[in-house]
């Protein structure tokens, strides 16, 4: 099993049924309540969607894909990241620190990374993926969030 921390700016979307965003009805179903979500059932399956709605909003077509991750970092400027260990839980990610159990540890800039949020408009690419998804995280603004993920 690979160990992994993260440290990365973006919205925490929650566990299972993305239960932090304000669209999840837990009366309704497991995951958010959004017109485009063909529901199947499972979480892989909304963000799945979700990123092929992100793609294709940002001119991005089938033909061209490959590795989704790429892609929606080069065409969108945000991706979904996993985290956690067993259970589905997603971040929307605009920009992530990561490292192994295996790395030396590695002194942080915070003062760098607040800049680059500004200059990089990492707040504003996380606001028009939401806007394109019509969902609404519970977290009131992106934030640097640290958490862990293992595979």
């Amino acid at each position: 099993m690979d160990c992994y921390a993260i440290f990365a700016f973006g919205y925490d979307l929650g566990d299972g049924g993305l239960t932090k965003l304000k669209e999840y009805d837990s009366s309704f179903s497991d995951l958010p309540d959004v017109a485009w979500y063909d529901p199947d059932g499972n979480c892989d399956a909304f963000i799945m969607q979700a990123e092929s709605r992100l793609l294709t909003a940002a001119g991005v077509t089938h033909s061209m894909w490959g590795d989704l991750e790429e892609l929606m970092k080069e065409h969108v400027g945000v991706w979904f990241k996993p985290y956690g260990y067993g259970e589905s839980k997603y971040l929307l990610l605009a920009h992530i620190l990561e490292t192994d159990l295996d790395d030396d540890p590695r002194p942080v800039d915070l003062a760098e990374l607040t800049k680059r949020v500004v200059q990089d408009g990492l707040d504003t690419k996380l606001a028009n993926a939401l806007e394109v998804l019509g969902v609404t995280p519970e977290q009131e603004r992106p934030a640097w969030l640290h958490c862990a993920w293992s595979a």
